[in-house]
């Protein structure tokens, strides 16, 4: 039981910086919004952790929108291609992590796969995966990553009986990028900028500009049943995962909003030797009332 639960806590804490990149998908229709921006994260029983990032089209809207049919190609084409640049972005910086500390194991399509970016007709979104194979070739790609974070806090709390650990971090659409020399915008603002670039030179261009207010999705998967949250919403799926799902609207998007992660583990060496105190103390209780009963009982005898 001690072993089982010094691996989930390690296993836990590698998972919580997690929360500061990009993240594999999982549908969760209960919980997006009809506009959506989602970015996820999907911890499998076996190790593999895949992040993703998608788009909602809104296609229904397109169709009012447009003038003829080809104006929906165009933007769905452009769209294509806005978010197969934040894909090479990804690709790059990954190229970097292994070309400063080179292993074959973690090599890129090996330890680590991206998807192509596509149009996923059946959910209406645009996106793409990044595939770690294991645990050890997500620690690979985020090790810097983790030893640098400085806006997640770990705190371990509790009593002797039960500890909690618990993680914040920033919600990850509310980082700050920067774009050029001296300017940056908020990680949400620039994916938004991303989608409506894909109606630049089109008919409803202005149109969509003012429609299009997306929700920020933050959608984190795990078999661990035990891991708690404050998510927006819980859903467990078909697999028997569990999504902590946070939707940030674009009104309420700023660099204060927050994730947090914690669990509960029950100290069994403190309960062991809670319990035989207890033992210990009715056991001499009761010797201490037995013997109380036997003087009384020696008194009335002598007093016949």
């Amino acid at each position: 039981m001690k072993k089982f639960f010094t691996k989930f806590s390690s296993l836990f804490m590698i998972l919580l910086f997690s929360f500061l990149f990009l993240p594999g998908f999982t549908s969760v229709s209960a919980a997006k919004p009809d506009d959506f921006i989602m970015l996820s994260l999907n911890i499998s029983s076996t190790g593999q952790v895949t992040q993703s990032l998608r788009f909602s089209v809104g296609s229904q809207r397109l169709d009012s929108l447009k003038e003829n049919d080809g104006e929906k190609v165009v933007f769905l084409t452009n769209l294509l291609s806005s978010v197969n640049e934040l894909r090479t972005e990804f690709l790059l910086s990954f190229t970097v992590k292994y070309i400063k500390n080179p292993n074959e194991n973690y090599a890129i399509n090996r330890g680590l796969v991206l998807t192509s970016t596509v149009y996923n007709d059946s959910s209406d979104t645009v996106g793409f995966d990044i595939v770690f194979t294991s645990l050890g070739s997500w620690k690979y790609y985020h090790s810097q990553d983790t030893d640098d974070d400085s806006d997640s806090q770990t705190e371990p709390s509790g009593n002797a009986f039960i500890s909690k650990n618990s993680s914040q971090s920033q919600f990850p659409f509310s980082g700050s990028m920067q774009i050029s020399e001296g300017q940056s915008v908020l990680v949400g603002q620039r994916y938004k900028d991303k989608y409506l670039s894909a109606a630049a030179g089109l008919s409803f261009e202005d149109v969509l500009a003012q429609q299009y207010s997306p929700s920020f999705v933050y959608d984190y998967a795990t078999p661990f049943s035990r891991l708690r949250s404050d998510a927006t919403e819980k859903v467990k799926d078909s697999a028997g995962n569990t999504h902590h799902v946070w939707v940030v609207k674009e009104q309420a998007l700023t660099s204060d909003n927050s994730i947090s992660l914690y669990q509960y583990q029950i100290n069994t060496g403190w309960w062991y030797l809670t319990a035989l105190a207890v033992t210990v103390a009715i056991s001499g209780a009761a010797v201490a009332i037995s013997a109380c009963v036997r003087r009384r009982k020696n008194k009335v005898d002598s007093a016949k």
